[in-house]
């Protein structure tokens, strides 16, 4: 399966993270990577609240 990105600005200025979401997305798909995605964004909003916010 061929995968085509158009980078965007931020990714030019970080090629690395853009390099390793391509590897995620390639390694475990879309529907994976997208709850991947989700659980690190939970995981850090958790630790916000609990260490910076209370």
């Amino acid at each position: 399966m061929k995968y085509e990105f158009e980078k965007k600005w931020p990714d030019k200025f970080n090629p690395m993270r853009f390099n390793i979401n391509y590897w995620f997305l390639k390694k475990i798909g879309l529907n994976g990577f997208g709850f991947f995605s989700f659980v690190i964004g939970a995981l850090i909003t958790v630790l916000i609240y609990e260490f910076l916010i209370n």
